[in-house]
């Protein structure tokens, strides 16, 4: 019975934190769908959290199931997923749980690995320069994001316009006189729109952080994105997958709160 499953998986990962049992009244389980969360130790990437939903037909149909983890992006997270319910795919009819659990353990090195990182150097050899930048807002976003892209291109700088809810952060990689010639671009260029709709230079942009990293920071970004994220771990997340999770706990963790 799916009541057994849960109570030996409870037992099974009782430490505190462990496991955490999402619809239960006062620890007891219902007939309908049961959910749960299990965090579990994946040796050097640290502390996964998976989300299990069991459907009351289960184990007649696969689990839904979510993956959380800080250094896993959220692309790759996504396609472990489908490739974690493609093997689930292959044991509906048996209780399955404990076997996806070990599936993500064994498996969650290769997703992360192969995140896309580059080089301290860049091709010609250059200490790469870092910046990450602030905007308290957007009016016109098509066309703000639009300019940012065109300049990051020009420039040949990479990194990523990132937003969660009303924050706004720009991280740029490149050259030195690239990433100086793109803040001043955005400080005199006409780049958004005021409250007229008339074009405006950018006034609320502030400099969080701008020089070269430290010598033992080794991962470096590898083009230019825009990200939608949607909580405060994967933006923290997307410092981490890159080498910079010191200039989120300096710089961005009180913008987040303010």
């Amino acid at each position: 019975m799916t009541e057994a499953e849960i109570e030996a998986l409870m037992a099974i990962y009782s430490s505190e934190g462990e496991f955490t049992l999402l619809n239960a009244s006062d620890g007891v389980l219902t007939r309908n769908e049961n959910s749960f969360e299990i965090n579990i130790e994946c040796e050097e990437y640290g502390v996964m959290k998976l989300t299990f939903t069991l459907p009351t037909n289960y184990p007649s149909v696969t689990p839904n199931v979510s993956i959380s983890c800080v250094k896993l992006k959220r692309q790759m997270s996504g396609q472990m997923r489908r490739d974690l319910l493609i093997y689930a795919n292959k044991l509906v009819n048996e209780h399955m749980i404990m076997d996806l659990i070990m599936w993500v353990k064994e498996h969650v090195h290769e997703y992360i690995q192969a995140q896309p990182v580059v080089k301290v150097k860049d091709q010609d050899g250059d200490d790469v320069w870092t910046a990450l930048l602030h905007l308290d807002h957007m009016r016109s976003t098509q066309r703000y994001i639009k300019t940012i892209k065109s300049w990051t291109r020009e420039l040949n700088l990479n990194g990523s316009l990132m937003f969660l809810n009303r924050l706004i952060l720009i991280l740029l990689q490149g050259k030195q006189d690239a990433i100086k010639a793109y803040i001043c671009r955005q400080r005199t260029q006409k780049v958004d729109v005021d409250s007229s709709r008339k074009g405006c230079k950018e006034r609320m942009m502030t400099v969080l952080f701008e020089g070269q990293l430290p010598d033992n920071i080794k991962l470096r970004c590898v083009e230019f994105q825009c990200k939608k994220l949607e909580s405060q771990a994967e933006l923290e997340n997307e410092f981490i997958v890159v080498g910079l999770q010191h200039l989120y706990e300096e710089h961005v963790r009180h913008c987040y709160h303010s």
